[in-house]
């Protein structure tokens, strides 16, 4: 595969020790559990340096708020962010190694709300719990939601709760990622619909644009 071959050239040019690593709460891609930064990006990811006979410790892994880590790898020659849905936005600010896998982008509410959406327009008329910076976020704006309907903050959890407290009225997040965040949280997922996708995107390794493209082109 072209991403596997990449990754194994660009660990030969760049260690581990040389190479800034960045990440979300985004499971079951990449999440924190029991102290430890698992899924299935993050794997696949040790299994490639293991490969090139690289250890990938934890330590070398930043885990934090998305857009603290999205602006370093914006701002760091040799530094990636995982796993980074492949936007048009965002198209010509990294260099593209994937597809990992397939993320639904969507927008979910509680059933007994009875939130019915048909048009982007229509997202105007609810207050929408999203995160800075994530594909979620500039796909609502894309389709012409109101930047005072957006209600902003650090991570999925704290937006979760305020939509199982009625604060706000939908969440936009990866599909998957937020039932699995409910069901972490206690939350019960049969209460709450997906009422509108915003975009099925592909996730992505998303490198530093400085990155040497003789190492990315077919």
């Amino acid at each position: 595969m072209k991403f596997f071959l990449f990754l194994v050239i660009f660990f030969g040019f760049v260690n581990a020790q040389e190479l800034r690593i960045y990440t979300e709460e985004l499971p079951p891609y990449n999440y924190t559990k029991n102290g430890e930064i698992v899924g299935v990006s993050t794997i696949f990811l040790q299994h490639i340096m293991k490969e090139y006979g690289e250890e990938l410790k934890k330590e070398e892994i930043s885990i934090g708020s998305w857009s603290r880590g999205y602006e370093e790898a914006l701002r760091e020659k040799n530094s990636m962010i995982y796993s980074t849905a492949r936007t048009l936005e965002r198209e010509k600010l990294f260099a593209w190694v994937g597809p990992i896998d397939q993320l639904i982008i969507g927008v979910i509410a509680k059933k007994s709300k009875n939130i019915k959406i048909t048009s982007p327009k229509e997202l105007n008329s609810y207050k929408i719990g999203t995160l800075h910076r994530t594909a979620a976020e500039q796909l609502l704006r894309e389709v012409g939601v109101d930047e005072k309907n957006l209600d902003r903050f650090a991570n999925i959890k704290s937006q979760l709760k305020k939509l199982e407290k009625d604060r706000v009225d939908l969440v936009a997040f990866g599909y998957e990622g937020m039932k699995f965040v409910q069901r972490e949280l206690g939350i019960d997922t049969q209460k709450y619909e997906l009422v509108y996708v915003l975009k099925k995107a592909d996730l992505y390794y998303a490198f530093h644009k400085d990155t040497d493209k003789k190492f990315i082109e077919d």
